[in-house]
């Protein structure tokens, strides 16, 4: 599969901090989705997930419009901070992550780093089902609500996966040792 340019949809992109690192995130949106309605999304999954995060402190949000690189301020409306306490510095590696892909096989992503902990007997990733966990069915609820929102960089509606992954990312596992 061919390579996209990066700048083929419209992004918005979250910045946060939490357990001592600052991340960001991205969500994809074409002409019939915006910048307000990406929010919305983060927000939902955000609350959702409370319980499974350390503390999520917002720092600010940001758009780029299609075919650009350059990213401007958008001023973020949700709510300045998410999660729990502001736990260990080596959380920050830990994420929870939705995955989908679209009819041509590209697959998105949607994931914030700094969740809790949860790894199986075997001290492997973690899959939270979404039998088991209802914030599974609000994220991926939201991920899939808005028509142009939270597409795939081809700007085509991904068919998303209802579970969550957790893990440790290798990158920041490295990085905080």
């Amino acid at each position: 599969m061919a390579p996209l340019d990066p700048t083929n949809t419209a992004r918005v992109f979250l910045d946060y901090e939490t357990c001592g690192e600052n991340h960001t995130a991205m969500l994809r949106h074409t002409t019939l989705g915006s910048i307000s309605d990406c929010m919305d999304i983060w927000q939902t999954m955000l609350g959702s997930m409370n319980e499974f995060l350390y503390q999520i402190t917002i720092i600010g949000a940001r758009s780029a419009a299609l075919g650009s690189n350059i990213t401007n301020p958008v001023t973020w409306t949700g709510d300045p901070t998410y999660g729990g306490d502001p736990g260990p510095h080596y959380a920050t590696a830990q994420y929870v992550d939705f995955i989908g892909r679209d009819v041509t096989g590209r697959r998105v992503r949607s994931a914030f780093f700094g969740a809790i902990a949860y790894f199986d007997g075997g001290g492997n990733d973690y899959r939270f089902q979404a039998a088991d966990f209802a914030f599974v069915v609000t994220c991926v609820t939201a991920l899939a609500s808005d028509s142009g929102n939270a597409v795939s960089i081809n700007g085509l509606a991904p068919t998303w996966h209802l579970y969550g992954n957790g893990g440790v990312n290798a990158y920041w596992r490295n990085k905080v040792r």
